[in-house]
């Protein structure tokens, strides 16, 4: 959960630049993120771990609602956020 405006979270998601600053945990860099937010669309966020290691991670949009809800497949598997 996140406690702001729904209009920011969303864009949070769905917005690279932004994306890249906050997502991941302390001990990882996020280095890049694309996203193609509509049913079908795509997404990929490229981690970087301590040893330098990129730990790509990526799926499908199956469902998109602006603002709502959207749901993806991750690396095979199915994911529902907001």
């Amino acid at each position: 959960m996140f406690d702001a405006p729904r209009e920011l979270v969303w864009k949070a998601w769905t917005t690279p630049a932004m994306l890249v600053h906050w997502f991941g945990c302390a001990a990882f860099s996020t280095i890049s993120a694309e996203v193609d937010v509509h049913e079908g669309g795509s997404w990929r966020v490229v981690l970087r771990n301590p040893d330098g290691e990129d730990i790509p991670s990526y799926g499908t949009y199956t469902a998109v609602r602006p603002i709502a809800i959207w749901r993806s497949r991750t690396n095979g598997e199915r994911l529902r956020w907001m």
